[in-house]
């Protein structure tokens, strides 16, 4: 075949694929979204992976909090970047658990405990949704149900978990770090922190990656300055921002890591 025609070919097929990527996005856009390249995982400094393995790059076996494990998949992911870590998977939704529950039969250090985290302990409602990765120990708000519409936010089930503090869990199970806290947990990550006062004042926590709802999706959720106010007092600062949701212009929710100011300056 003339090779002439086969680059043209190939000049035509790209410029196709071009056009219809340029399609796919502004459909995209009318929805009220954004779509970007995502980095390499793990392998590009703006990535929330890269900077988990810089900073805890000296320890030998980190300890790392999944509060909100859903159904494992960033346990899975910790596994892979940190072979040797202790993990601590929280989850309270009964099939969400049981799948948990599958991955650590193969994996003696994942710990999984079918429990909520919150500021107090004691049992309390907690709200399935027809998302089920949006259920919560709160209660979604008219606003939230609205903007988030397709029926993402309303109640499927309820049911009654079992709920510790950070604080009460570390002194039963004698943890005296925590390495890498993850809180994914739709408007109760305030509550968490909360409880987790004795952890925070006395430097046991190094890293702390939260999902935080801009919009007000449930009632008595923490607000975005509550955590920021609480964190710096305890001497964290504010890494970074990943991912951002926003619907027709508006932020919805982000994804924050809060870094010791101590260990920022180290590395």
């Amino acid at each position: 075949m003339d090779m002439n025609c086969v680059n043209l070919h190939h000049i035509q097929r790209r410029f196709s694929l071009i056009i219809m990527k340029k399609i796919i996005a502004k459909l995209i856009q009318k929805t009220g979204y954004n779509i970007s390249r995502i980095p390499e995982k793990s392998s590009h400094p703006t990535n929330e992976y890269f900077q988990f393995q810089r900073f805890l790059s000296d320890v030998k076996q980190p300890v790392i909090f999944d509060v909100g494990a859903h159904v494992g998949k960033m346990t899975k992911r910790y596994r892979n970047i940190f072979p040797d870590a202790e993990i601590y998977a929280f989850e309270p939704i009964p099939e969400c658990f049981n799948q948990i529950r599958a991955i650590s039969k193969s994996d003696g250090k994942l710990h999984i405990y079918q429990t909520a985290l919150s500021n107090q302990s004691g049992d309390k409602d907690f709200y399935i949704y027809n998302n089920s990765a949006s259920s919560s120990l709160l209660l979604s708000t008219e606003e939230g149900r609205n903007k988030w519409g397709n029926e993402v936010l309303e109640i499927q089930s309820q049911i009654t978990v079992h709920c510790n503090t950070l604080d009460g869990f570390c002194d039963t199970n004698n943890i005296d770090k925590i390495h890498l806290l993850k809180l994914d947990i739709q408007g109760a990550e305030f509550e968490v922190l909360t409880g987790a006062e004795g952890l925070l004042r006395s430097g046991s926590v190094d890293i702390i990656f939260t999902e935080i709802s801009i919009l007000k999706s449930y009632m008595n959720q923490g607000g975005f300055h509550e955590i920021l106010s609480t964190l710096n007092e305890h001497g964290f600062e504010l890494y970074n921002i990943y991912k951002a949701i926003r619907r027709e212009g508006r932020l919805m929710e982000i994804d924050v890591m809060f870094i010791r100011s101590d260990l920022i300056q180290y590395h």
